[in-house]
């Protein structure tokens, strides 16, 4: 299973139904992403946009950060090649990175996402959510958002991104580069509220009446945006799909795409779920190994138990993650906390989420950068040896214990059929 950088041996029993990815066949990669710029959905080719655009004096492409793992150095190269022959020099083209409220890249990292020549060339910006001089009040859908003011005042806008499962909007990727990634606080705060989390609806898979959905794609619209560019990837982190074009339309696709890709129907649901983070580099911390728990509550019974790997190299996340979980005394109390009018702690969404799991079920959790005691501290318990813990949870259940493997953790869905 994907843990870390590498990845990690795992004996289960002879009855373990596993869940893993249809396996489709990786594309040529700087191939597919110029033939889908060329022949994009919902929209003109993006050189044909610049044409249309006559001069465009400043360009803002936003890209994730360094705890996604979206294969910038194969999209950026292929967008930067239609902004150079339409005759935009680099010192107009700003790559804004879309950190929401996560810290700042360091240089090593920005090196890592975007390679030695696009970062040492181009202009390279954090997004800070917290900035008020650098974000700019729009309104649109019947309400207001705070977005970055660079992206906001450019004459050329481009999204990219990576579209997976998400625990909260459904699919990752279009609009979510805007809402939560580039985002103020007020706006980035109300997106994480109880208000939307709390709908059945804000769950992974799902688009239709899904409130974090909708209102990312109200404010995405008002923001605006030209063109976008997202992929999907196999485990090995490869491209299996490419979808550029219109925001809505291309995103729309690359779900569809996406869902056919890694959606499993599962017949009951089990004792034992054993997942993992999906690995580097979203496995780099406990605060978003949050995603592949969740992943793995759907299938898991009530009063069942969650094993996952993960390596959480850079520990438990942020501070306010780390305080607020330790400082939980109980489930109820936390969200009735959270819900009070006028509460919030950045990062509060997290904690709210991973109650939603210990409502249904115990966490093991394996990992070599968290310490036993940050785990029981987390609400958590922490193992050795992953293929005992699984021997030792199916004891709790007699004979006929049925036990699931999401090899890929948030990557995969499995739905009750």
């Amino acid at each position: 299973m994907p843990y870390g950088k590498g990845y990690v041996k795992v004996e289960v029993p002879d009855n373990a139904v596993v869940f893993e990815g249809k396996g489709l066949k990786p594309l040529d990669s700087l191939e597919a992403v110029r033939r889908a710029l060329a022949n994009p959905a919902g929209s003109m080719p993006l050189a044909g946009i610049i044409r249309a655009k006559g001069r465009v004096d400043s360009v803002c492409i936003v890209v994730s950060d360094h705890t996604r793992a979206v294969p910038n150095r194969i999209i950026l190269p292929c967008i930067l090649e239609e902004t150079a022959g339409a005759g935009i020099p680099p010192e107009r083209i700003t790559i804004l990175i879309a950190s929401g409220m996560h810290r700042p890249t360091t240089r090593q990292e920005k090196t890592e996402l975007l390679g030695e020549e696009i970062a040492g060339r181009y202009r390279v910006v954090d997004h800070d959510a917290r900035n008020p001089e650098g974000l700019l009040r729009l309104k649109g859908g019947g309400g207001e958002f705070l977005v970055n003011r660079m992206y906001a005042e450019a004459n050329l806008k481009i999204l990219t991104g990576l579209i997976e499962p998400h625990f909260m909007a459904g699919f990752s990727g279009g609009r979510k580069s805007i809402c939560p990634g580039i985002a103020g606080m007020d706006t980035i705060q109300y997106f994480h509220s109880p208000a939307l989390l709390e709908s059945p609806c804000a769950s992974t898979g799902t688009l239709d009446n899904n409130p974090c959905h909708i209102f990312a794609s109200e404010m995405a619209k008002a923001a605006g945006a030209d063109f976008i560019v997202n992929v999907t990837l196999d485990k090995e982190k490869r491209i299996t799909g490419v979808f550029a074009g219109d925001p809505e339309k291309a995103h729309a696709a690359g779900a569809e795409h996406c869902r056919k890709e890694s959606l499993f129907y599962a017949e009951r649901p089990f004792d034992v779920v054993v997942t993992t983070n999906g690995g580097y580099p979203l496995d780099r911390d406990l605060y978003q190994t949050v995603k592949g728990l969740v992943s793995a509550t759907d299938i898991v019974a009530e009063g069942g138990e969650i094993i996952c790997a993960a390596e959480c190299i850079d520990g438990m996340g942020s501070k306010n993650f780390r305080e607020l979980l330790f400082g939980m005394e109980s489930l109820d109390g936390f969200i009735e906390k959270i819900s009070a009018p006028g509460f919030f702690v950045p990062d509060q969404w997290e904690v709210e989420e991973l109650i939603k799991v210990l409502r249904k079920a115990s966490v093991k959790i394996y990992s070599g950068g968290l310490t036993e005691e940050e785990i029981r501290k987390s609400h958590m318990t922490p193992v050795k040896d992953i293929s005992a813990a699984i021997m030792e949870s199916m004891g709790k259940y007699g004979e006929k214990a049925s036990v699931a493997v999401i090899p890929d953790g948030p990557y995969t869905m499995v739905k009750i059929k």
